[in-house]
């Protein structure tokens, strides 16, 4: 009766349990589902912003501020001249947070940056080290540069013009933190840092690059456009955003993403695919993602293609690519160790790492012929002891990852089962006990 009962709850149970999880597009589904989206070039540029912003310092290449307790260095980029405000682009920002003390003032001198706490004790940056003979100036009240007064009054700045003795002028808002450094002139107001020339003052503006958008890119259906190829070789932007992504084991979820550059120039690249926005593309033997509006594709690829040396041939290796870039996403066939292949060209391009033969390999599965046409690299083919009959080598590799994705899973499903049968007897010991009780307790009513 026991047994009985279990099967019937494990067959209800697993039959809800698979069929929910056909409903959401089956066990295996991952976010791989998603479709690919590479950042746009202004979702890695964000503008330098402040929540109190209490001091500053300004060194020959970088800006240090204390925005409540914590320190940010913006280290400065390329300077657009051609906007009606400074602003420096590119930059690279570094924030320094946990700091045991209170920050009250910074300053830099030779160079370094450094900054006090409200003891008056001095430490630099970035080690924390006190430095017993450097002191940290303060801001002024007065400064007098280029024949111009610059003067905080009632928390407002006046500008006088000491040559002429003559314009006076209120610059509008509540400043604070009057400083010189170098040849300007500056102060804070309303969390933003102005730069003064004469009667002129300017908000300075801070772009910063931050490549963390990049490490989230969906795979989308890159698996598969990896292995529909056509070759094809590209040419990305200058000054274009490229991620490298290793595409050395199968691809799900998100693409493992490394570091994330900007083209210095018009740069040549293979294009492995395309998926959502992103094109994948090689350099050599690294690959990068980036969009697909970075890149340009060659219209012929003919001047990249010399007679081969035989035109049958025997594979040495374990694979056909689909596309000349060695890894295992892109294989065309695998394993192939032993097949006679057709060569129709020996492909030759400073962007790949190494010269390629173009193949074609033909076999027979349930009654049809099927054709296979990719790449293998140079050293991997030979035309000695051809036999046109002859069949791939079968030698998969044990760590081969599609079976070991199909054995995790049958794995994963084999311990759902099992869980399932040890909550379901625990169930049915549960309800026998109440069932005992409750014999034993209308039997000894019945005494």
């Amino acid at each position: 009766m026991w047994y009985n009962y279990i099967v019937k709850r494990l067959a209800f149970i697993s039959t809800a349990f698979l069929l929910a999880a056909a409903s959401f597009g089956g066990i295996s589904a991952s976010a791989a589902a998603e479709d690919t989206r590479y950042p746009d070039n202004s979702d890695f540029v964000f503008n330098l912003s402040f929540s109190e912003l209490k001091d500053y310092a300004v060194g020959e290449n970088a800006f240090a501020f204390i925005d409540g307790n914590e320190i940010k260095v913006y280290e400065i980029g390329t300077l657009d001249e051609d906007s009606d405000a400074p602003v420096y682009k590119n930059g690279n920002l570094t924030e320094y947070k946990d700091f045991s003390v209170t920050l009250t003032a910074i300053d830099c001198k030779d160079g370094v940056f450094y900054y006090s706490d409200g003891n008056g004790t001095v430490y630099s940056l970035p080690d924390g080290e006190i430095c017993e003979n450097i002191t940290v100036t303060p801001a002024e009240d007065e400064i007098y540069y280029k024949g111009y007064t610059y003067t905080i009054l009632e928390d407002r700045i006046q500008i006088y013009n000491a040559t002429a003795e003559t314009n006076i002028t209120d610059v509008d808002g509540v400043f604070s933190y009057l400083k010189k450094y170098g040849e300007s002139v500056y102060a804070v107001s309303n969390n933003a840092l102005y730069e003064f020339n004469g009667f002129e003052s300017k908000i300075l503006e801070m772009q910063h690059v931050d490549f963390s958008p990049a490490l989230s890119v969906s795979v989308g259906n890159a698996s598969q456009t990896l292995k529909d190829y056509t070759l094809t070789f590209v040419t990305v932007d200058s000054g274009s955003f490229m991620t490298e992504v290793d595409l050395s084991a199968p691809l799900y979820g998100y693409f493992d993403a490394g570091e994330t550059s900007a083209a210095e120039e018009d740069t040549a690249a293979l294009l492995l695919g395309y998926s959502g926005n992103a094109a994948i593309i090689s350099i050599g033997n690294k690959s990068y993602i980036t969009l697909k509006t970075n890149v340009t594709e060659s219209v012929d690829n003919s001047e990249y293609f010399t007679e081969a040396e035989f035109t049958k041939a025997q594979l040495l290796g374990d694979a056909i690519y689909a596309s000349p870039f060695v890894m295992e996403c892109v294989y065309a066939l695998y394993p192939a160790t032993g097949a006679i292949v057709s060569v129709t060209g020996k492909l030759h391009n400073d962007v790949l790492e190494a010269d390629f033969y173009e193949v074609e390999y033909s076999y027979e599965y349930n009654g049809q012929t099927l054709t296979v046409k990719g790449y293998v690299i140079d050293g991997l083919l030979t035309g000695d002891n051809v036999n046109d009959n002859a069949e791939p080598d079968e030698h998969p590799d044990e760590d081969y990852t599609e079976k070991n994705n199909v054995r995790t899973v049958l794995i994963v499903l084999m311990v759902v089962i099992l869980v399932l049968i040890a909550l379901s007897y625990l169930t049915w010991v549960g309800l026998s006990d109440k069932r005992l009780k409750g014999k034993n307790k209308k039997s000894g009513e019945e005494k």
